[in-house]
């Protein structure tokens, strides 16, 4: 596996993983205003889940390495958004006060 394969793997797990835990944000955005929260919830779940399998089960056709690759990106990708989404401690000042 060469250095231009090993960097694909890894930016289609970012990918995969942006996806997945973007939506998951926006799916927890839109809870408060849904008539039907657990639809959306299941909804979500299963569209999230259904393409992160199916670009895992793509990827693991040229063999486990790239695969796991694509798991470091995939939970890299994880990190970055909970990182980048995460309340500043201004924001968080009073939570959790009565």
């Amino acid at each position: 596996m060469n250095a231009m394969q090993v960097t694909a793997a890894a930016l289609w797990g970012i990918l995969l993983g942006a996806i997945f835990f973007g939506g998951l944000w926006l799916t927890v955005q839109r809870l408060e205003g849904s008539r039907r929260p657990h639809l959306l919830i299941v909804g979500s779940f299963l569209a999230r889940s259904l393409l992160a399998m199916g670009g895992f089960y793509l990827l693991s056709g040229d063999g486990l390495p790239r695969l796991m690759i694509a798991l470091v990106g995939f939970f890299l990708a994880r990190i970055l958004i909970t990182r980048r989404l995460q309340p500043s401690m201004e924001s968080r000042e009073g939570v959790g006060e009565l």
